[in-house]
């Protein structure tokens, strides 16, 4: 396990066995061993849970606060075995942990290393730059294999810096890794399927930096179907009364739109259009945005006819 840590994260990795704390319920420490990890100068604490002990994802997540603050360092779980749902449950409520044989997900700890590094070559890890998020998708519906850097970016129209730091941001997220022959970098999705989506979402960030209305015209309606509209067209919900359009905030036709005021106009003839912060067209098909942006429009929905309707896509994408 240890061993897969140093694997991971390139460094040193000291444990100290036997952390001892205080201030918490008995039932947290009989049968949990407890150490603390040590990096670097950093260190957080490592709650070893055994298959016996029988534990949900709600009750690790309240009791995850309680280690973390008695210790006075962040904390993650560490497990024998995870099934796939129990590892989507852990990822979805953010839970770090890790498990044998090669499941790594400690999301603070890119975190620690980077604000240990001078200030100048810190790289943000709560959430996805745009170039960061649109590296992913390619990576995830196009490059199974993995690719060489200087492809993505020729493809996705990005600069030498741009790249290597949506690179560096996926890596330091545990999402990707990258190896070197000669002067070629290849990168490489560390998790592949519905997985990746998992791991992913707690970085991910909502495309759409505005929403507008506007008079329907031949070039909106050939933009790439979003919001309702998309999911309307992959799924049984009912379509809007009013099409929605995903449109790229660099594109012509965003200056060129004849914008109105939904509250003075009917819905004949109007089209609600979402500007995206990278180009939606990129990774749309049949017409419609991609599952994975798709998705995080509707970040904090809480219509519930949405939210089965999206479950229900995003279960049945062919990953």
């Amino acid at each position: 396990m240890f061993e897969k840590l140093n694997e991971t994260y390139g460094m040193k990795i000291t444990v100290a066995s036997g952390k001892k704390l205080s201030g918490i319920p008995i039932y947290m420490v009989a049968g949990r061993k407890m150490y603390e990890v040590q990096y670097g100068g950093l260190s957080f604490l490592l709650i070893c849970v055994s298959e016996a002990d029988r534990f949900g994802s709600i009750a690790l997540e309240k009791q995850l606060a309680i280690y973390q603050k008695a210790a006075g360092m962040p904390a993650a779980y560490a497990f024998e075995k995870l099934t796939n749902p129990q590892r989507s449950a852990l990822v979805k409520r953010q839970i770090p942990f890790i498990s044998e044989p090669d499941q790594v997900y400690l999301p603070f700890m890119g975190v620690m290393l980077r604000n240990s590094l001078n200030k100048k070559s810190q790289i943000p890890t709560e959430k996805m730059m745009p170039a960061t998020q649109s590296l992913f998708l390619y990576l995830v519906y196009h490059k199974e294999g993995g690719c060489l850097k200087k492809d993505a970016a020729d493809s996705l129209g990005l600069t030498r810096t741009s790249i290597s730091r949506a690179s560096e941001q996926l890596t330091a997220m545990g999402l990707i890794r990258e190896e070197r022959k000669g002067r070629e970098i290849r990168m490489y999705l560390v998790y592949h399927g519905r997985e990746i989506f998992e791991y992913a979402k707690p970085y991910l960030i909502n495309p759409v930096q505005k929403t507008v209305f506007a008079k329907d015209d031949a070039a909106v309606m050939g933009s790439s179907l979003s919001g309702e509209s998309a999911l309307g067209s992959r799924t049984m919900l009912n379509q809007p009364k009013v099409p929605v359009y995903a449109v790229d905030k660099s594109s012509n036709l965003v200056n060129g739109l004849h914008t109105v005021d939904p509250q003075w106009e009917s819905d004949e003839g109007v089209c609600r259009i979402e500007i995206w912060k990278y180009d939606p067209g990129m990774f749309s098909s049949e017409g419609a945005v991609d599952p994975i942006s798709l998705a995080m429009t509707f970040e904090n929905q809480e219509d519930e006819r949405i939210e089965g309707a999206l479950d229900e896509y995003m279960e049945n994408w062919k990953w």
